[in-house]
């Protein structure tokens, strides 16, 4: 086997720190300078880069919730603006209000609660077709048979009944 790998404390808090970027386990593996198949070997060999890897990837999910929630909700941030005036410096607090955000709304709400907010797409199946009394044979021109048709329309009595067929 190659040269042997210490997973130190040091270690074990940059999986966690990068699995709480979003990482993926390949990249954790070369941002700490090992082999992704060494730190497939280390999880088996050390329960603590489980735990670790678990641990980082719920809190990198708990921030980003938490930032789409305050999206959904709208908040304020407080700026520092830095000017000079007549040789003095000031420092002046802006305070920005970002309002609710309806996408971020959504999105939350079809994930939390998709009971109640699930997308639904009502499609009207009802067929709407001329009445069967419709008269287009083959002896018609193409002009003759949509006025035909167009004709059967303007005269139907509302019935879903079935398409029209062309008649030999």
């Amino acid at each position: 086997m190659g040269a042997r790998v210490e997973i130190t404390p040091a270690i074990l808090d940059k999986i966690e720190q990068f699995a709480g970027q979003g990482l993926t386990e390949e990249q954790i593996a070369h941002s700490i300078g090992i082999g992704y198949s060494t730190l497939q070997y280390k999880k088996k060999e050390i329960k603590e880069i489980q735990e670790r890897l678990k641990r980082g990837k719920s809190k990198g999910i708990s921030a980003v919730t938490n930032k789409l929630f305050q999206r959904a909700q709208g908040f304020y941030i407080e700026e520092e603006k830095v000017f000079c005036d007549k040789g003095r410096i000031i420092t002046h607090t802006i305070k920005k209000y970002f309002p609710p955000d309806l996408g971020a709304m959504a999105f939350y709400l079809k994930n939390r609660d998709p009971e109640n907010w699930k997308e639904r797409h009502h499609v009207d199946q009802t067929r709407h077709h001329a009445p069967t009394e419709s008269e287009i044979n083959s002896d018609m021109t193409p002009q003759e048979a949509a006025e035909s048709y167009a004709d059967t329309l303007r005269r139907g009595n509302g019935e879903n009944v079935v398409p029209i067929k062309r008649r030999k």
